[in-house]
């Protein structure tokens, strides 16, 4: 089948004089995209029915707020939203999806590059990625000095629904007869390998991430402006979702899935630090 495309985008912004010392704007921008029947690795493959549909989302909203308190002072407020999504499913197996995994048939392999069948072990699989920033910025002149200062804090939600081997993947020699002239233990049904992954599909990852700076352009001299400045950074770890689950589960007899003789920190994935010194 021929693979297709569509893409569907809006845009607007609008512009507001509050008074004489605000001014306000907003934006938003809307793209919706399917990319049906991409082979997933080659033409071969895609005979094999391993092709996938792509669907998409973004949206985005933005507003600033920028106010005069002074000929010297102007302050500046930020909001945005965005939320984009993206997934990877149906296609060749259009009842396979994020939502219905156990309609996904299991993969088979041949070792003797004989055409293999059924869902890529990695699909489907999506996300989302949701994101909230503030900023503010900040300029003041003083004397022979113009500051910059401010900050800013985001803040992301990021749902994904990935669990590679889900459905069980298979090897088999051959297919028929190998070419040692026996039977191929894909007919006699004895795999020579099989993978299966167990547990929840998804998982949402949260970071949390800050700064702050200030910078100073001094005009020393007619001639002479030293630019001075400091900036600070603190981001959470998002992948620590993942050491959180583990040892809610490895804390519970009934839940563990390694052997419970075993020390915690031997069962569980470790946590990442956060760093607090992150100064440029």
């Amino acid at each position: 089948m021929p693979a297709t495309s569509d893409d569907y985008e809006a845009s607007g912004r609008a512009d507001w004089q509050l008074t004489q010392n605000d001014h306000i704007f907003g934006r938003y921008f809307y793209q919706k995209q399917l990319f049906t029947n991409i082979a997933v690795a080659g033409l071969a493959a895609a005979a094999a029915g391993e092709f996938i549909d792509i669907p998409g989302k973004t949206q985005q909203v933005g507003v600033d707020w920028a106010h005069t308190f002074s000929p010297n002072f102007i302050d500046q407020v930020r909001f945005s939203y965005s939320k984009g999504s993206s997934g990877f499913e149906n296609g060749g197996f259009p009842d396979c999806s994020r939502a219905n995994f156990n309609k996904c048939p299991t993969s088979v392999a041949f070792n003797d590059n004989t055409l293999g069948f059924g869902q890529p072990n990695g699909f489907p699989q999506g996300r989302d990625v949701i994101d909230y920033q503030v900023q503010d910025n900040a300029s003041k002149q003083i004397g022979t000095h113009s500051l910059k200062f401010g900050g800013e804090y985001a803040h992301q939600r990021q749902p994904n629904i990935f669990l590679p081997n889900a459905l069980g993947s298979f090897t088999f020699s051959c297919f028929a007869t190998c070419n040692t002239g026996t039977q191929s233990d894909f007919v006699a049904n004895n795999a020579s390998g099989f993978q299966l992954a167990d547990g929840p599909p998804d998982e949402t990852f949260l970071e949390d991430d800050g700064a702050f700076y200030l910078q100073d352009d001094w005009r020393a001299r007619s001639n002479l402006t030293l630019t001075l400045g400091v900036r600070y950074e603190i981001a959470s770890q998002a992948i620590n979702v993942l050491h959180e689950l583990t040892v809610q589960r490895e804390s519970d007899p009934t839940t563990a899935f390694w052997k419970t003789s075993l020390p915690l920190s031997q069962r569980t994935l470790p946590a990442i630090p956060i760093a607090k010194k992150n100064f440029v």
